[in-house]
Formats: structure tokens, sequence, C-alpha cells
């Protein structure tokens, strides 16, 4: 009983955030909204029906999590988003005394934008030439079909490429879609649209290409609902309704067909090289193919269908919830908190060894044990590995600071809409990037400082620059 009102008392704090934020700052109301959805959804679950979710997640051994884990999850991500409304709305009330920044759109040449979209072709269009290389090289070497898997780590090691492809083009493609409100031509969107989606589908990760479809999905509603000059009640007609579905639905077709593929080729054989270092290291062979595979070889069409859609229901609605207990669960329980040894930068500087929280979590709690993989860890629970509960604190601050200087920002563009749009969209993916990562890892690795650089380049400048002559 007195667990239940905890957790009542703790929804009722979430929800008073996301009210609060709405009307004052709307990156922190998206950053509550989208925890909610990832995060503390899927812990109401785990603690009302565990049974259910272990049944659901069956390859990691949740019956180890207690319902004290669930609640001290549940505890660190609502005092980190109190922390973060309450830094951000402080530095957003700086926004009322900002000036608005009256700047419509060029018609004109912008060439630094132009050198950016550049940049992206080149380094998409590179990109996959390397996956095509790759996939011949690997099926050769394995006289089989490679698995996603081995595709996936061979081609990460790209790592420009891949930031290209992750961040730039997706940001091209975005620019493309606005400038066709001031009448620029159709073809650069759709040239960027397939070239982003082929190159994203050449990474062997779904992650990437979803979100990127979901932002060109949702960008291109908000542009459809100011062409028609749509309100609420004309919105809900049914052509207006049903066009709007059928665009946001993309997005959610396109996981499902994913999940649908990796049924077969997700996982098998390895890489030959990664094989043979485990074999002289280990003395057996790595797993293939895993559990998963191993257990769904002889479903039906309908029941691997059926598979599909609970794995995509599941993977939009709670799912970091699982990653998020099992770390709060092995931390301090199983080891010490970490500090900054998974912080790849600073590895590197120090000639340390990376540290990565998510694959020891992995392979601590994984049914199988000679199964490779890694658990992704949202910000807040990040804070938490790193330092406690004062790390939850500090960092939660500052990114109510950095959300709280996004409003500002946000404020002063809000008469160019293309501007205005864009500085969204960014700032949205970099906040959802912190519900599915650590903050180092979003600021670089998932390019939310690119996100913003791109801003900058394609509108930005002209800001700074209007500013400085004015």
């Amino acid at each position: 009983m007195l667990h239940t009102t905890f957790l009542t008392a703790m929804i009722a704090i979430v929800a008073a955030c996301f009210i609060l934020s709405l009307r004052r700052n709307l990156f922190i109301a998206l950053l509550t909204g989208l925890s909610i959805a990832f995060v503390l959804i899927g812990l109401v679950i785990f603690y009302a029906a565990p049974a259910y979710v272990q049944s659901l997640f069956r390859s990691f051994r949740l019956e180890l999590v207690t319902p004290d884990d669930v609640l001290r999850t549940f505890a660190i991500v609502t005092f980190g988003l109190v922390v973060t409304t309450i830094a951000g709305m402080a530095t957003a009330r700086l926004a009322q005394s900002l000036p608005v920044a009256a700047m419509p759109s060029s018609s004109r040449k912008n060439y630094p934008a132009l050198a950016l979209v550049g940049i992206a072709l080149a380094l998409g269009i590179g990109f996959i030439g390397i996956a095509l290389a790759t996939i011949i090289d690997l099926a050769r070497q394995i006289d089989a079909i490679p698995s996603f898997l081995s595709l996936r780590r061979e081609l990460g090691r790209h790592y420009l490429f891949i930031l290209g492809v992750f961040n730039l083009l997706p940001m091209a493609t975005l620019y493309a879609l606005l400038r066709r409100e001031n009448g620029a031509p159709a073809w650069p969107f759709w040239l960027l649209y397939a070239l982003s989606t082929i190159a994203l589908v050449a990474t062997f990760q779904k992650r990437p290409l979803i979100v990127f479809m979901a932002l060109i999905a949702v960008v291109a509603c908000i542009l459809y609902w100011r062409r028609q000059q749509l309100t609420v009640a004309t919105a809900l007609r049914p052509w207006p309704l049903i066009r709007m579905a059928a665009i946001l639905s993309v997005p959610v077709i396109a996981l499902f067909c994913l999940y649908l593929v990796e049924q077969r080729y997700g996982f098998g054989p390895v890489w030959p090289a990664e094989q043979a270092a485990e074999q002289d290291a280990t003395g057996e062979k790595p797993l293939e193919p895993t559990w998963d595979t191993a257990q769904e070889s002889d479903l039906s069409t309908i029941e691997r269908a059926g598979l599909a859609l609970r794995s995509t229901v599941s993977r939009i609605f709670g799912r970091m919830a699982v990653s998020a207990v099992l770390v709060v669960h092995h931390i301090p329980h199983n080891g010490p908190h970490y500090g900054l040894a998974n912080v790849g930068l600073l590895a590197k500087l120090k000639g340390q060894e990376l540290y990565d929280p998510g694959a020891e979590v992995f392979s601590r709690y994984a049914q199988a044990s000679r199964v490779r993989g890694s658990v992704a860890t949202p910000a807040f629970i990040d804070f938490y590995g790193q330092f406690g509960w004062p790390g939850v604190a500090i960092g939660s601050a500052l990114i109510g600071l950095v959300l709280g200087a996004l409003q500002m920002l946000l404020q002063s563009v809000r008469n160019d809409f293309e501007s205005h749009v864009f500085l969204l969209a960014a700032g949205t993916l970099t906040i959802f990037y912190l519900t599915q990562a650590s903050i180092f890892r979003t600021a670089l690795g998932y390019g939310g400082g690119i996100f913003l650089l791109s801003w900058v380049a394609f509108y930005g400048w002209r800001t700074l620059r209007r500013e400085n002559t004015a």
C-alpha cells in the first residue's frame, strides 16, 4: 500500500512538471512527455504486472528485479525531471526580455547551407559504397548471407561516415523540405529523402532510420496543417485526418517491417575475425544463432507478424524501462558508480579503456551468457550510474540550463517560420536521444551538437549577421 501511494505521488509530480512546462518551456515539456512514453509507462506496467513484462522480455533475467528497484528507478527519473524543470524555467524566464528577430527566410543563395548539403551528399553516397563493399566481402568470407549484427559492427568502424549519415543527411533533408514552403523545387527533398533512407538502412540499425522517418512525417504534417490553414475542428474531418494519419503511420509500418525482417537475418554467422578471436580466448565458438532466432525459427508467418507487432508496440512504449531498471538494480549492488569512465573522449585522453555499463549490464542479466550485446541507458539513469543521486541533481540541472537556453533561442526566431521549425525539430531530436542515451553520447555520437550546428549553418548565421549589423 505504501509503495502504491509513493508511485501515485510521483506520477502526480511528473504530471505537474509536464503541465507547468507546456506553457513556459516546450523543450522541457517534450523531455517530460518522451520520458513518460519511453520509460515511465513501462515502469508502471513493470510494477503492476511483472510477470507480463518478464514474458515480454524473455531475453533478460527480470525475475531478479524487485518492486523496490522499479520504484527507485521511477524516483530517479522523477527527481531528474523536477530539477530539469526548475532549472529550465528559471533560465527561460529571461526569454521574455529578449528581442524577437523579424527575419523572414531569404530567397537568396545560402552558401553555408549549400556547402553543408554537399558534404552530407558526399558522406551519404560514400557510405552506401562502403556498405555494399562490406556486404559483398563478408558474404564471400562466410559463404552465407551476413547477419545484421555483424554488418552493424563492421560498418560502425567508419565513424566519420556514420556521423554524416546519422546527423547531417537528416538535417539536410529537413532543410530541403522546409525550403519547399518558400517555392523551392521538390526534387532536392525527394533526392535527399531517398538517399537518407538508403544510407540509414545500410547502417543496419533501426533507431536512426525510424527517428528520421518520424521527424520528416511530423514536420510534413505541420506543413500540411499550415498550408491548409487547419484548425482542430477542420483537422478532424475525414480527408485531413486520413492524410495525416497515413503520413504518421510510415515510421510505424517501417519499424514493423524491420522487426519482421530481423527475425530471419538479424543474427547468424558472425564476422570471421571476431569469431576466431573469441574462439582463441575462450576455446568455444560464439553462440549463433541467438536464443530468439532458435526459438522462433519454426514460427508461421502469422506468428512472426504477431511477434513483430508486439516488438513494435513495446519498442514505442516503455522499452527503455527494462534497461533503466536493470542498470539501477546493477548499481551499486553488483558494481560501484563508474564516474566518467564511460565517456569515450575522456578515456582516449587518459589512455584508458572505455567502460561500457550497458554491455556489462547486458552480460550479467542476459539469459544466454555467451550472447554479446548492450542495453541503452537514458541520461537520468546514466547520471545515477556515474555519481548516484548527486549526479542526477547536477546533470539534470545542466540539462535544464541547456533546454532553457534553447527556449530562449526558439523565442527569438519565432517570426521566421522555417528557422523556428528547424530549431524545434533539432531540439526535439536531441531531447529524444536524452531518453535513450547518456548526455555525452547524445551531444556527440547521436548528433545533438551537430543538429544545433546545422541550424546555425542553415539559418542561425543570418541571425548573428543581422544582429551585428543592426
